[in-house]
């Protein structure tokens, strides 16, 4: 009935847009919406009417998303993961087809700061807006001996939503190469909300949602690996906030209880890492306070992430150094 004959990915006044060619092989004129389906973490749809003549051939284009620098954040990539297109008629899908696609420009190699050499080997950090946040920094902290480090960002993404999501299209728009070293820093999201949300919901405690979400999280990483046969860190997340610290109140739950959870996940994380030969690494335990939690004065005001930058960096430069 309807067939996409080509697509075409391309820069103009500095946005990057995809322009589509789709035919109508019916002999009917037909009222269509397309469907433009974007990002494999989060859904993200553009509807387009578009009237079909019988027969024919016809064009439309449409701006890629693309996610914009928080000021208070290192750099957002964003994330080019494909799309899928679909041909609505009377609200009925009569024709859907996935587009993922590789990202062959390589110039994200280059650094946050685009003045590293293209070839030298990539420390890969991926994870929610922490790793942003926590890598928005003088670019001697962001350089080792032997590594660039870079940030790859979801804002606000869980690890549960990672691993159930299409995390294979998302890692096809990363030029990993065979040298580099791949990172993960998720689970804070699950520690102040989505875990006790799920407990909520379902009336299960949320220990053992812990234990099978970290179950899940090493199974993860043996499909990984049978892809990216590359060397896998696994970083651990922030430590809580205080009650009534964060203006937007992105918590659940008391401090003490999440402070405790917090503890749970870094001791049965370590636990599962070791037969699995999977290296957990804590950057940040010089911001823990006495109560368990992080230290206000790290923080961002009334916020969740952290402005201090120098001491953590440092340790993960020491560590890459150390461990390479």
């Amino acid at each position: 009935m309807f067939e996409l004959e080509n697509y075409e990915i391309y820069i103009e006044d500095n946005t990057h847009k995809i322009k589509y060619w789709i035919r109508n092989n019916t002999n009917k004129e037909m009222d269509t919406v397309l469907n433009f389906v974007q990002l494999p973490f989060r859904t993200y749809t553009r509807l387009f009417p578009l009237k079909l003549g019988p027969n024919g051939s016809y064009w439309i284009a449409t701006t890629l998303r693309e996610i914009m620098p928080d000021p208070n954040a290192g750099q957002y990539w964003g994330m080019f993961c494909g799309v899928d297109l679909e041909i609505r008629v009377n609200e009925e899908c009569l024709y859907k087809i996935p587009l993922p696609w590789t990202i062959t420009n390589n110039f994200i190699r280059k650094g946050i700061n685009f003045n590293s050499s293209i070839h030298k080997p990539k420390f890969w950090m991926v994870g929610d807006s922490h790793v942003n946040y926590n890598t928005k920094a003088p670019i001697e902290y962001l350089t080792t001996e032997k590594y660039d480090i870079i940030p790859v960002s979801v804002q606000g993404l869980s690890l549960s939503r990672f691993m159930n999501s299409d995390w294979k299209r998302f890692f096809n728009t990363i030029p990993i190469w065979d040298n580099d070293v791949i990172s993960f820093e998720f689970g804070d999201v699950d520690l102040r909300m989505s875990l006790f949300k799920k407990s909520e919901e379902g009336g299960v405690p949320v220990e053992i949602l812990l234990g099978d979400l970290l179950k899940r999280y090493f199974e993860f990483i043996k499909d990984f690996k049978k892809i990216y046969n590359n060397r896998i860190i696994i970083l651990i997340p922030n430590r809580t906030i205080k009650d009534n610290w964060d203006k937007e109140t992105r918590i659940m739950s008391t401090m003490d209880i999440r402070v405790k959870l917090w503890e749970d996940f870094n001791e049965l994380i370590r636990m599962l890492g070791k037969p699995n030969n999977i290296e957990i690494w804590d950057y940040k335990t010089m911001y823990k306070d006495i109560d368990g939690s992080t230290i206000d004065d790290v923080l961002v005001e009334k916020d969740i992430h952290l402005k201090v930058h120098e001491p953590m960096l440092i340790d993960l430069k020491g560590k890459i150094d150390t461990n390479s």
